[in-house]
């Protein structure tokens, strides 16, 4: 028997906005402004999602027209805003980062089949991502009678201070918690986890000897961190605890940077592919090693009290 959904629709779609919200100030560096509109085009790229589980026509379609609008209303505002900070923002959950690290984690566990499948999967995710914003990105420049401008993706915004992120990425952790259905007596621990991951990623990547292994130290510290509440809890929420902790951490906007790069006839699309699979590896290996050193230490203790 079908049971009711946790959170209904309307609920859904309003975090839909908190999401894009928050991410556009924090992962994309936007101010209010582009927040706002961050915001207000996630809902529309919500209503998206949730029409494509009931329609089969439009989940065909669900990669290609809402970053395309996405990317057209962004353009044509982009005199008054950072281009940069809202079709990634807006489009964040259609961003193929989380299958990628899933990816990663299938080929180092040897699941050949299953690793490669996700991988091509999200490559072209990433793909047509990155052409639909591309085009919407040039329909508003042509628009505008800007044509042959560089795409806005390759700048970088000067977003708020980052002092901000103390209220503003809990909030982000409660708005993928709802867009994920995990339940609300789960969310102290998501949000912590999630937090964590991204504060320890943010402080490695200031390091310069750490920069490229900062999306492992903090997957496994979130792996380590969920592994100790399911065990400590007895509760079965540390895989949910997991994925909601690494989404803020895989590099899917850099996949889809990636191939707009590439479009648009910039070098740096291979260093931007480098960088998305060194990311997602890094995060497999963090994840993979926090559950061998979790159960490890478990058998220890257990032997070792007899």
């Amino acid at each position: 028997m079908a049971t009711a959904p946790i959170y209904p629709w309307y609920l859904r779609l309003m975090f839909s906005f908190v999401q894009s919200f928050f991410a556009s100030m924090t992962l994309f560096h936007g101010s209010w402004r582009e927040g706002l509109l961050a915001g207000g085009l996630g809902i529309m790229v919500g209503a998206f999602e949730l029409l494509s589980s009931n329609h089969l026509t439009i989940g065909y379609l669900l990669n290609v027209v809402p970053p395309l609008i996405v990317a057209l209303v962004a353009a044509l505002l982009s005199d008054h805003i950072c281009f940069a900070a809202v079709p990634m923002a807006a489009s964040l959950n259609l961003l193929p980062g989380l299958g990628l690290a899933l990816a990663m984690m299938e080929l180092s566990s040897n699941n050949v089949i299953c690793g490669t499948v996700r991988l091509v999967s999200a490559t072209m995710t990433s793909f047509m991502l990155g052409w639909s914003t591309t085009v919407g990105y040039n329909l508003g420049m042509a628009i505008l009678g800007k044509e042959g401008e560089s795409t806005g993706l390759s700048s970088e915004c000067e977003g708020l201070s980052m002092l901000w992120w103390i209220l503003f990425v809990p909030c982000l952790s409660a708005g993928f918690a709802v867009w994920f259905k995990v339940h609300w007596k789960q969310w102290p621990a998501v949000i912590f986890a999630s937090t964590m991951g991204l504060i320890i990623q943010t402080f490695c990547d200031r390091v310069h000897v750490m920069s490229n292994i900062s999306a492992g130290i903090a997957s496994f510290a979130i792996g380590l961190f969920s592994n100790l509440y399911g065990h400590f809890t007895h509760s079965t929420t540390n895989a949910t605890i997991i994925f909601v902790g690494i989404i803020q951490l895989v590099p899917g906007s850099i996949g889809v940077r990636s191939f707009i790069s590439y479009m648009s006839a910039d070098m740096s699309a291979t260093s931007l592919t480098m960088n998305m699979l060194t990311s997602a590896i890094g995060i497999a290996v963090g994840v993979i090693l926090s559950n061998g050193a979790m159960y490890s230490e478990l058998k220890q203790f257990r032997l070792g009290s007899f």
